[in-house]
């Protein structure tokens, strides 16, 4: 089991990452939105960065490597 802590895989994601990702979906769900202040936009582009890893990573683990090298492009 090398690679492997508390018998989680050494690429998954904890529940609670994905959580925070389903509270900024259900803030553009319901249209919470403010006038974004240079903090918000910053942290915005660091979130966008966040999902974009997230989702490399699910298709890392699923995808075909077709989709792989399209997404390392």
């Amino acid at each position: 089991m090398s690679g492997r802590r508390n018998g989680r895989h050494p690429k998954s994601v904890s529940a609670t990452e994905l959580s925070k990702l389903g509270q900024c979906e259900l803030m553009v769900a319901l249209n919470l939105a403010d006038a974004p202040t240079q903090a918000m936009k910053e942290l915005s582009r660091q979130g966008e960065v966040e999902h974009d890893r997230f989702h490399l990573r699910a298709v890392l683990n699923a995808g075909t490597a077709d989709e792989v090298a399209r997404l390392r492009k």
